[in-house]
């Protein structure tokens, strides 16, 4: 019986005893462990490495491993984080990593750096003004040239950003965003960073209107839309192109401003702008405020007097109200010209002229080209110039005679 006693606890000692070989043996292997990675962060540009027990530095090497060098970065804690900026991107690099105790090294791919990310703007592609390819399926980035901070490209949100920028213009840098990697999956580095110049808005273009004609002087091209005196774009108002350009009725673009001849016309806001184009940004907006014409008030006929024939050849004319603040305007259409069709309508055929004094004037059948048989149409000159506070069209017009000279 008491051999069997002695048999088991020897059996019970050599239990133990194997029992704390494999703890004591496990950690001992464990701690004797080489270097392991636990991050790499290409934001950062930096890789962190846990050393192996009894290291004291991390050495480096490339994948020849035919030389060492030691890190100079002390070890916090057993952890080294170690800079790798200095890391070509063009390719592929093998990173050797081991302790100066632990000799066995660890192998790092620190990939090469992505460059296929293509992005394009389009200033006249509205729902569509940036156009990214080669992304290869990673998230893209973006930033201001300046700025120090990337974020996630969102295409509604970036539009927002895009508006903005649109009115000074700038620079946005995109790239594919840094992937974190560690031993098993060395994640992925930022992709090289492509430029996209954003073009400021153009020049507001220039809005005249021709006030003998009663005409706008646009450019080819131009959109317009109504808005109200603040500056308001009226409901439902969208950019519609101009319906010519040059020399282009009032009439065409807003009829309401003209009077019917028993009552002033309406004041309407128009902006202007020059739309974008593939490779040209949208320009800056003009607004412009046009008076309702005048008709030409009985009071105002009758103040111009009758024409009086001095001779064969000439006449006089005199309008008794005309001043230089309150200027008129009279038009002849000679014989000929109405014979060839010509009308007060054909504002590119006919001419007035300025009448800003109360004194009588003498018209002249030849030197004026006032021939019998003539027209004569008269109405209130334009005052000042579009833009210009109290700026006024010209009012309507009335014929005022037809000229027929006395036989002697």
């Amino acid at each position: 019986m008491d051999r069997l006693k002695t048999f088991r606890k020897v059996m019970l000692g050599l239990a133990l005893a194997a029992l704390c070989a494999f703890v004591f043996g496990g950690y001992t292997a464990k701690a004797a462990a080489t270097v392991s990675v636990t991050e790499i962060d290409y934001e950062k540009s930096t890789i962190t490495v846990e050393l192996g027990s009894g290291d004291s530095e991390l050495q480096i090497s490339d994948s020849k491993q035919k030389t060492w060098e030691s890190v100079t970065v002390e070890p916090v804690s057993g952890v080294v984080t170690l800079d790798i900026s200095w890391i070509p991107t063009t390719k592929d690099y093998i990173l050797s990593l081991r302790g100066d105790k632990n000799k066995e090294a660890v192998k790092v791919k620190i990939p090469r750096q992505e460059k296929t990310l293509k992005v394009t703007y389009t200033p006249s592609n509205d729902s569509e003004p940036i156009s990214i390819t080669g992304d290869n399926g990673r998230t893209v980035q973006w930033k201001k040239k300046n700025s120090t901070k990337w974020k996630t490209y969102n295409e509604v949100k970036f539009k927002k950003t895009l508006s903005s920028l649109v009115s000074k213009g700038g620079v946005i840098m995109f790239r594919t965003a840094p992937e974190k990697g560690d031993e098993d999956d060395p994640g992925k580095r930022p992709g090289k960073e492509v430029s996209v110049t954003i073009k400021g808005k153009g020049a507001a273009p220039k809005i005249l209107i021709d006030d003998e004609k009663l005409t706008f002087t646009l450019e080819k091209g131009l959109e317009y839309r109504f808005c109200d005196e603040d500056g308001k774009v009226l409901d439902d108002e969208e950019w519609k192109p101009v319906p010519s350009y040059g020399d282009v009725p009032i009439e065409e673009i807003a009829p309401e401003v003209l009077s019917d001849g028993t009552s002033d016309g309406t004041t309407v806001c128009i902006q202007f702008r020059m739309p974008a184009q593939a490779k040209k940004q949208v320009s800056n907006t003009t607004t412009v405020i046009i008076p309702g014409q005048k008709y030409l008030r009985t009071a105002e006929f009758d103040s111009v007097k009758e024409i009086e024939y001095l001779d064969y050849e000439s006449f006089k004319m005199e309008f008794t109200d005309a001043s230089y603040s309150n200027p008129y305007e009279y038009c002849i259409i000679n014989a000929k010209d109405l014979r060839e069709g010509v009308t007060i309508e054909s504002y590119q055929e006919i001419h007035w002229v300025t009448v800003s004094e109360k004194k009588p004037f003498v018209v002249y059948r030849d030197k004026n080209k006032a021939t019998e048989g003539s027209l004569i149409y008269i109405r209130k000159k334009a005052q000042r110039k579009l833009g210009i506070k109290d700026y006024a069209l010209a009012s309507t017009y009335e014929e005022f005679a037809r000229v027929e000279y006395p036989d002697t």
